[in-house]
């Protein structure tokens, strides 16, 4: 399976041809970052699309929010309070694997193996630490910009993700 161009990704979806790529490289690990957005949804169906014409891994990857008092739990001294935020950082991952879990059923995802995780943080740090630690070949990223004007222009996340990680990314809009 091969994708590419100096310029960016460039792919042909229609139903004569799944799929077409314009140079070539391997994809073993696809990463798709998601908020459980429909940006997101597209990005994940538009990756399962390529992992099945590649042979590749999906890996699902969701950023969990927590308020900065769960994240410095180290830093409390008091054994009670450590407790209560330590259970809320439980709470906030097994919530977010719910979620992910029920984003994933939604589509079929046969003949693809999709992997789930979880970061801490900002999501620009989430996808970088992702790609250096899951060996990542590409990132599919959603974004709800329309076209028009505004095609030049992706969301914050989008726009720093696109031009400060090391590997290719691929942006996709949602349907409609």
């Amino acid at each position: 399976c091969g994708v590419g161009g100096s310029a960016g990704f460039f792919f042909e979806l229609n139903s004569a041809r799944p799929l077409r790529y314009i140079h070539t490289m391997q994809l073993k690990k696809i990463l798709v970052p998601t908020d459980f957005s429909a940006a997101a949804r597209a990005a994940f169906r538009f990756s399962l699309t390529l992992a099945r014409g590649c042979g590749a891994d999906v890996r699902l990857l969701n950023v969990v929010d927590l308020p900065n008092e769960i994240n410095d739990e180290l830093l409390v001294a008091d054994p009670d309070t450590k407790d209560k935020l330590l259970a809320m950082k439980k709470e906030a991952f097994d919530a977010a694997s719910v979620k992910m879990a029920a984003f994933e059923a939604a589509d079929d995802v046969s003949g693809v193996t999709v992997r789930r995780f979880f970061e801490v943080g900002d999501i620009y740090s989430a996808v970088v630490r992702g790609i250096a630690e899951q060996g990542i070949d590409l990132v599919v990223l959603g974004t709800n910009h329309r076209p028009g004007l505004d095609r030049f222009m992706l969301g914050g996340h989008a726009y720093r993700i696109v031009r400060g990680v090391g590997c290719p990314v691929t942006v996709v809009r949602p349907e409609g």
